[in-house]
């Protein structure tokens, strides 16, 4: 959530000195070629929030999250990597969310840049806290 509470904030701080025609979407090669009002810009922000909520309940409720059939000692221990790939997809898509509706006020790249640091600081931690401690001897 803190990547997509950055860009809301540097939303509402750079609003008013948006464009009232932004550009919403992109082509394979990283050309604009769709327009629409700025507002679409809080929409974006909205989706990403519905993705996250969806994503915080699947993994606060595990049976939701679609595993093949298994018995149950295999599935607890395979749930960790499925939640693990769920919290790494958030935030992949928070940075994207986040980079379109920064791109129409972000001519130098700073704010994008503070993005990529906000993304990498959870999902360093997650990984780290996710990886199996080593016992010597085993």
């Amino acid at each position: 959530f803190s990547i997509l509470i950055t860009y809301v904030i540097l939303l509402a701080l750079n609003y008013a000195t948006i464009k009232s025609d932004v550009p919403i979407h992109f082509n394979l090669r990283g050309e604009t070629d769709g327009f629409g009002d700025k507002i679409y810009l809080w929409y974006i922000a909205i989706f990403n929030l519905l993705i996250l909520v969806f994503i915080l309940f699947a993994l606060y409720h595990p049976k939701i999250i679609n595993l093949p059939e298994m018995d149950e000692a295999k599935r607890l221990k395979k749930l960790p990597k499925y939640q693990l790939t769920l919290v790494v997809i958030g935030i992949i898509v928070s940075l994207l969310f986040g980079s379109i509706t920064i791109f129409p006020f972000d001519k130098d790249g700073k704010y994008f840049l503070l993005l990529v640091f906000l993304t990498f600081i959870p999902l360093i931690a997650i990984l780290a806290s996710s990886y199996p401690s080593v016992r010597k001897g085993n």
